[in-house]
Order: structure tokens, then C-alpha cells, then sequence
């Protein structure tokens, strides 16, 4: 394995805890549709950490970009932040804690997965 793909795996590895920590509070504190003020609030901090800039669109989305060090290709990251309004019924130390609300529709993995990327 190259020397560039073993630094990378060491930088995935690194950050691996760091995401299912943050899928995780992002699992139990879920948002319906345009009132996700809380969720948007934990991605600008993480974000801030991450020294990311970002715009906020539609008052809780949330637009970053980071630029390479040269011009060339673009790629595009998105994720849905929005939860369901159904019930979390699993048994797990992350369930939903919000009455019937529940991020069962996977937007909780969508919201950390551009973090690991």
C-alpha cells in the first residue's frame, strides 16, 4: 500500500470515533423539516472546528466549501438533515429522545458522512 493511502487511513481511523459520536447525538436529538435549528447548530460547530467556512441558506441549511490548492475539478457533498415524524422504537444507548421523532430514515448518517469524506 503506498505511503499516501496509508496516511489517509490513519486520518479515517483518527476520526472514526469523532463520527459515531456525532451520528449518534445527531440520532437522539432529531428535527423535522425546517426547524432544524439544533442540528445546524452542532454542523456550523463542528465546521467552525474544522476551520470550514460556511454559509447558512433557508435558515438552517448549511453551505461549505473548501478549496483545493489548485483550480481543477469540483466535487459536490450533500447531505439531508431533516428527521421523520415516527417514533424510534430500537433499543440502543442512542435512541431518539424526542417523542416521535426519530431519525429512521437514515439522515443522520447523511449529515456525518461529508465530515468523514
Amino acid at each position: 500500500m503506498s505511503e499516501n493511502m496509508n496516511e489517509l487511513r490513519k486520518k479515517a481511523e483518527d476520526l472514526k470515533e469523532s463520527l459515531i459520536q456525532w451520528r449518534r447525538y445527531i440520532h437522539q436529538y432529531p428535527e423535522l423539516g425546517f426547524e432544524e435549528e439544533k442540528t445546524s447548530q452542532f454542523i456550523q460547530e463542528r465546521l467552525k472546528e474544522m476551520n470550514i467556512p460556511f454559509n447558512i441558506v433557508a435558515k438552517t441549511g448549511i453551505v461549505a466549501l473548501i478549496k483545493g490548492e489548485s483550480d481543477g475539478p469540483t466535487l459536490a457533498l450533500r447531505a439531508d438533515i431533516d428527521a421523520l415524524p415516527i417514533k424510534d422504537e430500537k433499543e440502543t444507548s442512542y435512541v431518539s429522545k424526542v417523542q416521535g421523532k426519530g431519525h429512521l430514515c437514515g439522515h443522520d448518517a447523511h449529515t456525518t458522512m461529508p465530515w468523514g469524506a
